[in-house]
């Protein structure tokens, strides 16, 4: 029930910050994807369990305030938790190139999915988007992993979760 509560507390937290950046530093179009940052960690770090039930919460509270096709950011999290528990095995956690490489596998990923539940009807420039926008997220998100890893861990094992 403890890491239950550790969950939702940082899914909140996360989401309030990603809410907070978006409004505030919207530059270029780019933010962090905070919360796809803590499906990841909770995933990698403390199962398949831990990282189906943050998918949920992510994923709710992302639909919750998106006008797009209900419950896309949920099956679109849920995805990527299977896809991480898949990759696990093959995962050392404790190096800063298996987190940049796995977050940038998940987060691309993660636009594929959205691109291809959310635009599936609309013709759009995908690559041009990509090479711009996409691209550049990936990269940020990418190097911003290793840092909310090392202190999501940290604030994992002050709570004893």
């Amino acid at each position: 029930m403890r890491r239950f509560l550790f969950i939702s507390a940082i899914i909140l937290i996360c989401f309030l910050v990603e809410i907070i950046l978006s409004t505030n530093f919207y530059f270029l179009r780019i933010r962090p994807n905070l919360l796809l940052l803590a499906v990841i960690f909770f995933t990698v770090y403390m199962g398949l369990i831990e990282g189906l039930f943050s998918a949920a919460i992510a994923g709710l509270l992302k639909d919750a305030f998106n006008l797009s096709f209900s419950a896309m950011n949920l099956l679109v999290f849920t995805i990527c938790v299977l896809v991480i528990n898949y990759l696990k095995k093959y995962i050392y956690r404790e190096t800063f190139q298996t987190i940049f490489l796995t977050t940038i596998v998940i987060y691309f990923l993660n636009i594929f999915l959205d691109y291809l539940i959310g635009y599936s009807g609309r013709v759009s420039f995908l690559g041009v988007s990509f090479l711009f926008v996409c691209l550049i997220e990936i990269i940020l998100n990418g190097l911003l992993a290793p840092f909310v890893f090392f202190y999501l861990k940290r604030c994992a094992l002050k709570f004893y979760v």
